[in-house]
């Protein structure tokens, strides 16, 4: 099994400020495909998405889980 993570403006945002970041709603999905799918676009074998949000206000996650359940490449989304 291999794990991947990712958050809102990258590895520097887990120790710095990087404004803006979770507002980005193209970027969000753009790391959230970037993370779960090959090089030719297919979807990896058992994607689970754990997106953590207080109160589900950022727009990054908000994003990721619209984009999880309008692509049919995924199949199922658990909030």
């Amino acid at each position: 099994a291999i794990m991947r993570y990712y958050n809102a403006g990258g590895d520097p945002a887990l120790f710095l400020s990087v404004e803006s970041a979770e507002d980005d709603p193209a970027a969000a999905v753009a790391d959230l495909e970037r993370v779960s799918t090959d090089a030719g676009g297919a979807l990896h074998n058992r994607v689970y998405y754990i997106g953590i949000s207080c109160g589900l206000s950022a727009t990054y996650i908000g994003a990721q889980i619209q984009h999880i359940m309008n692509d049919k490449r995924y199949i199922s989304c658990v909030i």
